[in-house]
């Protein structure tokens, strides 16, 4: 399962932003306690656009491995081939993967999709398109041992 963005987005908002703050520095001169409420606002909005770009960012590419044997369930997050984490399940009892709705974007249902064991939880995504999770939910009961 891998995520993908709108760069397009980013560039645009990064432009808004940035038109904002130039208002507060050079258009509202002398406007007192106001522009200085501008500028803290716009300088807000631009760190968290920063923030969420270097997540997205860091977070490209990245898939998740599912596999199983009859002792444990194995959990890999890989980037571009590379183990990033790695975490083991041990089937004590039986382990099931379970799916609930977490919220919406733009009338697009989103969900978070878990392993369950008897002792263990792992969380394989928490923000997962619905109309797109048929398929890799399909794949993950699949490659879980029986």
């Amino acid at each position: 399962m891998q995520g993908k963005g709108s760069g397009g987005g980013l560039v645009f908002g990064f432009l808004i932003v940035g038109a904002f703050l130039a208002i507060g520095i050079f258009a509202l001169g002398d406007a007192g306690f106001f522009r200085w409420l501008w500028l803290g606002f716009n300088s807000l909005f631009a760190i968290g656009m920063t923030a969420a770009t270097i997540w997205a960012y860091r977070n490209r590419n990245r898939s998740i491995r599912v596999r199983g044997n009859r002792s444990e369930v194995q959990v890999a997050v890989l980037r571009d081939g590379e183990v990033l984490k790695d975490e083991h399940m041990p089937r004590l009892g039986t382990i099931d993967l379970r799916s609930y709705n977490t919220g919406h974007v733009n009338n697009d249902p989103r969900i978070r999709i878990e392993l369950v064991g008897e002792k263990h939880l792992l969380t394989i995504a928490k923000w997962y398109p619905a109309s797109q999770a048929a398929e890799p939910i399909a794949e993950l009961r699949a490659k879980l041992p029986a």
